[in-house]
C-alpha cells in the first residue's frame, strides 16, 4: 500500500512539470548585432512577435523570460521586445494597430541602444497601444516597436 502511495504522489508530482515546448518562446537576452543575415534576424524575432512582416533591414534587442517552463507553477513571461527596421513603403500603415493612440511626446532613449545602422533621427510619428509603441518615419520607412511587461 505504501509503494502505491508513493507511485501515485510521483506520478502527480511528475505531472507539475510544465511542457516547455508549448509555453512559449525560449528566455532569451539578444541583440542584431551578432546576427549577421537579416533571414536569420528576421527567423530569431518572430519567435518573440505576434505579426509577421517584411523588412529590408532589421535591428533588435530582445529580453525575454519565459516563465512557464521549469518545476511548479507557470507564471505570466516577462520581455522587452525593440526592434528597429527598414521596411518596404507600402507596409508602414500595417505597423500601427487600429486602436493605437498618437502620442505627442514618448521617451525613446531606447531607441539609441537598439538602432546601430538605421538612423532613427527622423522618427516623428508616435503610436501607443498599451504597453506598446509604435515609432514611425514615413519619408523613409523606418519603423520603431517597442513591446514591453518590464517596468523599464
Amino acid at each position: 500500500m505504501l509503494r502505491l502511495v508513493l507511485i501515485c504522489i510521483l506520478l502527480i508530482v511528475s505531472g507539475c512539470e510544465t511542457d516547455s515546448s508549448s509555453s512559449g518562446p525560449p528566455t532569451a537576452n539578444e541583440t542584431s548585432e551578432t546576427t549577421t543575415a537579416l533571414a536569420d534576424r528576421v527567423k530569431f524575432i518572430e519567435q518573440y512577435v505576434r505579426f509577421r512582416r517584411e523588412y529590408e533591414d532589421l535591428e533588435y534587442s530582445v529580453v525575454y523570460q519565459n516563465n512557464g517552463t521549469g518545476r511548479g507553477v507557470p507564471g505570466p513571461s516577462d520581455w522587452d521586445i525593440r526592434l528597429v527596421a527598414i521596411v518596404p513603403p507600402e507596409q508602414i500603415r500595417e505597423w500601427v494597430p487600429a486602436d493605437a493612440v498618437e502620442a505627442t511626446a514618448l521617451e525613446a532613449e531606447w531607441l539609441e541602444t537598439t538602432a546601430k545602422k538605421i538612423d532613427v533621427s527622423s522618427i516623428n510619428q508616435w503610436y501607443i497601444n498599451g504597453n506598446t509603441s509604435i515609432g514611425i518615419d514615413r519619408d523613409n520607412s523606418i519603423v520603431a516597436f517597442r513591446s514591453h511587461t518590464f517596468g523599464h
